[in-house]
């Protein structure tokens, strides 16, 4: 194991001696290094002889939390505060080699120590210095972390018997969520999984629940917030679920110890009968939005799976769609330059196709789009396989074909902005998914989109009309969410 060696505190060394080393002195100092033959001597002589890593020990000893960090003085370490000075390094990559040696074997007691101590926000600090740590040495602080979040994982999964402030405090500390978020998307699978132990845990409570264990978990949704994994509807989900439970998080309990979380039986039967037959209803509706297929089934499972996948996907982005619509309706986000799409043409080329279009009835574009709203309008249509869209500007219309058993879903806004997530930036609504039942007539079908009440983020039934042929079953989203979210957790 290395240690770090201080030339300081070890050779009565002062820092300008170290800055100014004079041929003088270095022989004076090496000369003394002969005398008490410490172990790695010639290492040490080395650093002293060599102009670049002489920098690093300066380094080093100009940032003292730094030098505490690498001797494992945790008492030291939290009288400083974290600024890197890097005034004498010319070279970050060689300075991180040359901590690496020194860093590796203490990183996992100095993290261990922290998050024990509540010390996060210091913690936070130090991880929040790339300067310092080479690829290793990230592999090392992030192999720790997922251990952290492993037990969290197991201590809520294997019923609480004892306090978790005395075990797994650190998930309620925002500050812990801060960090794992350095290491996104690497720990983002194990940072859903703990929030969807913690949802289930919270599961297990009745909404009026005075037990402690309840408040613990509901300032860890709390602090999920500060979390920035890359699923955008995951995020969205979490952020949600953060506004519900900080109404209830911090308010005083009547009991101020933490019991294992006791279900009666009658409570526990209810909510298996009410999950039962809301699952049963949510699956009916799944089942309606699927189109009917009248091949022999394939058993191939990978097929299967990817079928599933796909599915999954398209109903968390529609979910994380109409979260964002209602969180631009509540909140000031900040204005970003409009992107200027063609119209008819596709506003999400990474995730969807282009809906087939012309502007002629015809039997494969037996259907008018019509956008009266007043806004720009996006239309997805719900196929199997992958989903299509189509841009129409406001006043327009167009043809699409449109077949019974397809489903489609409505967004209308002003000034579309290109992002990780692309939506309107102004006035944008959403409708719920429309399962179309169409019957045989000898004109061209008709949908009209008509202006939503500005006071709401809805385009309801009442907002579209069509023409006679055409009815309009609705699958709510939310359901079709919970329903994807149920089996995902099970």
């Amino acid at each position: 194991m290395n240690h770090y060696y201080s030339y300081i505190d070890k050779l009565n060394l002062t820092l300008e001696d170290l800055i100014n080393l004079s041929p003088y002195k270095l022989k004076s100092v090496t000369d003394e290094l002969i005398k008490i033959n410490p172990k790695n001597r010639t290492t040490i002589i080395g650093g002293l002889e060599d102009s670049v890593l002489r920098s690093y020990h300066i380094t080093v000893e100009k940032n003292k939390w730094l030098k505490a960090l690498l001797l494992n003085d945790i008492t030291t370490l939290k009288k400083h505060t974290v600024e890197l000075n890097l005034e004498y390094v010319d070279y970050i990559y060689g300075f991180k080699l040359f901590l690496e040696l020194y860093l590796v074997p203490v990183l996992k007691n100095v993290i261990d120590n922290l998050i024990d101590a509540n010390e996060l926000k210091l913690l936070n600090s130090i991880l929040n210095q790339p300067e310092i740590f080479s690829d290793l040495c990230r592999e090392k602080v992030k192999h720790v972390l997922e251990n952290r979040l492993d037990y969290a994982i197991s201590f809520l999964n294997d019923g609480v018997k004892d306090n978790p402030n005395d075990h797994i405090k650190y998930i309620k500390n925002y500050h812990f969520y801060k960090i794992t978020n350095l290491f996104t998307p690497d720990l983002d699978d194990k940072v859903v999984k703990l929030y969807d132990t913690i949802t289930d845990t919270k599961s297990k409570f009745d909404v009026n629940s005075e037990n402690p264990l309840l408040k613990f978990i509901l300032q860890s949704q709390v602090a999920f917030n500060k979390s920035q994994v890359e699923d955008v509807a995951t995020k969205l989900f979490i952020d949600n679920n953060a506004e519900e439970a900080k109404k209830e998080a911090f308010k005083e309990p009547v009991n101020s110890e933490v019991e294992k979380s006791e279900i009666d039986g009658s409570i526990k039967f209810k909510i298996a009968v009410g999950s039962l037959t809301i699952l049963t209803l949510l699956i009916i509706g799944i089942l309606n939005l699927i189109p009917k297929d009248n091949k022999p089934i394939n058993d191939n499972t990978e097929n299967i799976k990817k079928k599933k996948n796909v599915y999954d996907n398209r109903i968390q982005f529609y979910y994380s769609l109409k979260l964002l619509t209602n969180k631009k309706a509540k909140i000031d986000i900040a204005s970003k330059k409009s992107t200027e799409i063609k119209p008819f043409q596709n506003p999400y080329p990474k995730t969807f196709l282009r809906i087939n279009s012309d502007t002629i009835s015809s039997k494969t574009h037996d259907l008018l789009i019509t956008n009266n709203s007043g806004l720009d309008l996006i239309v997805f249509k719900l196929i199997k396989g992958l989903d299509q869209t189509i841009y129409i500007p406001k006043k327009t219309e167009i043809y699409i074909q449109l077949k019974s058993a397809d489903s489609i879903l409505f967004v209308t806004g002003n000034k579309f902005v290109k992002s990780k997530f692309s939506h309107f930036n102004e006035k944008m609504s959403i409708s719920e998914i429309y399962k179309v039942k169409k019957s045989k007539v000898t004109s061209p079908s008709q949908i009209i989109i008509n202006p939503s009440d500005e006071e709401t983020t809805s385009i309801t039934k009442e907002n579209i009309k069509t023409s006679e042929n055409i009815e309009l079953n609705t699958l709510r989203i939310d359901n079709l969410y919970r329903d994807y979210y149920y089996r995902k957790n099970n």
